[in-house]
């Protein structure tokens, strides 16, 4: 905390914001900064210092200390992928509290597909203070990324504060597609022979349609085995259908009494599916410099019956998944298939529980994500 900036003030208490010991005496002067006790910036260290109103020389006052605090700053505009790690320099490992704030109206934004919007890490003594007075956002789910894109990753080892007056905010996720459409069919019909009928019967090479006075039925096509036995509803049935043959009975060709022999030809029904219409994509997530979408309608089937695909569903809001598409339509051959899900949405934020305090939570949209 920085030291006040009126009224009565102690050296002690401009000690003690420096970490001296108030037990050690000292002379005014031995506080100028750029000494051991108040820091000039290293180098790389291209932090703002909270001390820069601390004198290098000449007379000193303890007044001069007003509004001072053992503190490096950086502050944040608008950015993309923004990323806090070297920027303190050797001093990243002093004890003196590192500060950084987004300041009002920015937007920092992430734009890669596991990344975070703004990460801070590589801290390793002394505390963070965070201070977010703008938006922190991920990118929102898209069509070559599905999933939504993170905002803030806190990955320090050091203890930190958080002061959220603005918004913390994980990508939403991609909507599902739709389901794909059911498949419909045609069929083709051919009839064997094309013309008349067939009828052999020597035992190894036969055609012929069998049956007796009891209903008894023996159709053989080809070769020595019979390609269907059964009973037929009457001796006067003359059809039989296998699968996708029909089998027809023709003229009496041989027998008497127990048996008669007939000829015969069958059509051979081909069915052919037809493809149902493809799913429509899902919606955009609400992401970084882009807008929450709607799913788009899928396609319509090849005809014949075919269903056409489900209508893709809207992409989530900040912080939350996409919505599950809707199920492709049923074909006279196939159902639809179930919509997709839609995709995760990024995390608001990743973080040490145990080293992290919220002081101002503000808006969070989206998952606290533990390391």
């Amino acid at each position: 905390m920085a030291i006040k900036t009126s009224g009565p003030l102690m050296l002690s208490e401009v000690l003690a914001e420096y970490k001296a010991s108030p037990s050690v005496p000292r002379m005014l002067s031995s506080l100028y900064r750029g000494g051991s006790i108040v820091r000039n910036n290293s180098a790389g260290n291209v932090a703002q210092n909270m001390s820069a109103g601390v004198p290098t020389s000449g007379p000193m006052m303890v007044s001069q200390f007003y509004g001072q605090e053992a503190a490096w700053k950086l502050t944040l505009g608008n950015g993309t992928d923004t990323y806090i790690s070297g920027q303190f320099g050797t001093d990243n490992a002093d004890d003196w509290k590192k500060i950084i704030e987004v300041v009002s109206g920015a937007v920092i934004g992430g734009t890669t597909q596991h990344g975070y919007a703004l990460t801070i890490t590589n801290l390793t003594n002394g505390e963070l203070e965070l201070i977010n007075r703008g938006e922190i956002q991920g990118r929102g789910g898209n069509h070559t990324w599905y999933s939504g894109g993170h905002g803030l990753g806190l990955g320090v080892t050091i203890p930190t504060k958080v002061y959220n007056y603005g918004a913390i905010r994980g990508g939403g996720g991609r909507g599902g597609n739709g389901g794909q459409g059911g498949q419909g069919y045609y069929d083709t019909s051919n009839r064997e022979p094309p013309s008349g009928e067939w009828y052999q019967n020597n035992g190894s090479d036969n055609y012929y349609w069998y049956y007796d006075s009891s209903a008894n039925c023996d159709i053989y096509w080809g070769g020595p085995n019979v390609a269907w036995a059964g009973k037929l509803s009457s001796v006067s049935q003359s059809t039989v259908t296998v699968g996708f043959i029909t089998y027809y009975r023709g003229s009496f060709r041989e027998g008497a009494g127990v048996g008669i022999y007939s000829s015969l030809h069958r059509v051979v029904t081909t069915r052919t599916p037809v493809a149902g219409g493809t799913g429509g994509p899902g919606g955009l997530g609400r992401g970084y410099n882009q807008p929450r979408g709607e799913g788009s309608p899928g396609s319509g089937g090849g005809g014949h019956g075919a269903g056409g695909g489900g209508h893709g569903n809207w992409g989530g809001d900040w912080g939350q998944q996409g919505l599950t598409g809707t199920a492709g339509i049923n074909g006279t051959y196939t159902n639809g298939s179930p919509g997709l899900a839609g995709s995760p949405a990024g995390v608001a934020l990743s973080h040490y529980p145990s080293l992290t305090t919220f002081v101002v939570t503000g808006t969070i949209n989206g998952l606290k994500h533990e390391w």
